[in-house]
């Protein structure tokens, strides 16, 4: 039988190999299409709001006899929301329509597939006897998922810049068939059933949880920046690379091989370091991030652009380490339905709530993508208050001589 790690790892590669195929692109698309900074807001909005009114239907169907189908529907949906885009586009073009329909869609294939991810992956350690060392098992999982990620975006890319869109449609499909035929193999059959099997959480339970005092909003928070970082970020670099998708695919594979290499050795340490501290040097670094996202452009000298732009992948990846480790090792087992769906539920609350702002914002300020150095300014604030988390985390907390009674010194107020 395939062990759990074994299938966690054969679903997730899967994915990031059709999500870099397509998916990944979706923001440049909407940019090529529109042209309007309000509209791949609203995309992203609406793609929240799919994903809002899914996560119940998600939860009823994994408590139900056919709970496999939440595996296989992540592979349904995504098959399903990369045929349609480039059939929109190869026809009479992305209308508004069209539009809503795609975010929904993307909201739906969301669903599926982070719900599913989670739940596989906070299983892995009881189930498999793992010790709870979760920063090195979320970045084995980053590093095999970038690799996939990355040979999807390379493909990806050499197929939009050729033309072959209809080759992206067929290879999409034939990939997520194989997702969904591994679900239903007789190997798999009880490793996913019993992955899966926990007991059911309420509505009410997920409109109510709470990990911690502050733990409601950073979550809401962490939905804005989820979304700058996959939508925005991304088409500032297609942008900084002369609007090819081609360079665009070779800058990001170009990153994977650098990061990589780093997190070979920072995955394993980061568990024996002080969680704390961690923390708080992955946030200064993150906010960091956002500053040199605001003052780079296409204008700035290659070597510095590099240095950069290697710089910002690293500091936004070592943030998600580091935030994904605290989140995971808080989690009970017995608690873990309502973690997942409560920590989903508010992150696409403030999905919904900061790109519907932004759609807004963008209307009346302008679809230049100079605007987006404004963002991301304001980004660099904002990111400080996920220092917030290690509040409610880690009771005994970090204590600084000049804070002492500070939020870091764990005591709660």
């Amino acid at each position: 039988m395939l062990r759990l790690s074994g299938y966690f790892y054969q679903f997730t590669g899967m994915h990031a190999f059709l999500t870099g195929l397509v998916p990944f692109y979706l923001p440049v698309v909407l940019w090529r299409e529109t042209g309007s900074l309000a509209t791949v807001s609203g995309f992203i909005s609406l793609t929240s709001l799919g994903f809002l009114l899914c996560l119940m239907a998600w939860e009823t169907l994994r408590t139900s006899r056919y709970s496999k189908l939440v595996i296989a529907g992540s592979f349904i949906a995504e098959a399903a929301l990369i045929s349609l885009l480039i059939s929109e586009e190869m026809t009479a073009g992305i209308t508004l329509s069209s539009i809503v329909v795609l975010a929904l869609l993307n909201g739906v294939y969301g669903c599926f597939y982070w719900l599913s991810l989670r739940t596989l992956f906070i299983k892995q350690p009881r189930q498999e006897g793992y010790t709870q060392a979760t920063g090195n098992r979320f970045g084995n999982f980053q590093l095999i998922v970038g690799v996939l990620l990355k040979v999807g975006i390379l493909s990806g890319a050499f197929l939009l810049e050729a033309g072959h869109d209809i080759w992206l449609i067929a290879l999409s499909l034939v990939v997520s068939g194989m997702g969904i035929a591994s679900v239903f193999s007789l190997k798999n059959h009880s490793t996913i059933t019993s992955a899966l099997e926990a007991p059911a959480v309420s509505f009410k339970e997920v409109l109510s949880f709470r990990a911690g005092r502050w733990s409601r909003r950073v979550f809401f928070l962490d939905g804005l920046f989820l979304f700058l970082e996959s939508y925005f970020w991304v088409l500032s670099l297609y942008l900084i690379s002369n609007q090819s998708f081609a360079r665009l695919g070779i800058t990001v594979v170009g990153l994977a091989v650098i990061l990589s290499l780093l997190f070979l050795v920072i995955k394993k340490r980061i568990d024996g370091a002080d969680a704390n501290k961690t923390f708080v040097l992955a946030v200064g670094l993150y906010a960091l991030s956002w500053v040199l996202r605001a003052v780079v452009d296409k204008g700035t000298d290659a070597t510095l652009l590099s240095v950069a732009v290697i710089a910002i992948a690293f500091m936004t990846s070592f943030f998600r380490l580091s935030f994904n480790k605290l989140f995971f090792d808080q989690i009970e087992p017995e608690h873990a339905q309502v973690f997942i769906l409560g920590k989903s539920w508010f992150t696409q609350a403030g999905v919904a709530f900061f790109f519907g702002v932004l759609s807004v914002v963008f209307f009346i300020a302008g679809n230049s993508p100079d605007v987006l150095a404004q963002v991301y300014w304001a980004s660099a604030f904002l990111a400080l208050p996920y220092i917030l988390y290690i509040w409610q985390a880690f009771p005994i907390g970090l204590r600084f001589p000049f804070f002492p009674n500070s939020v870091f010194s764990g005591k709660r107020r």
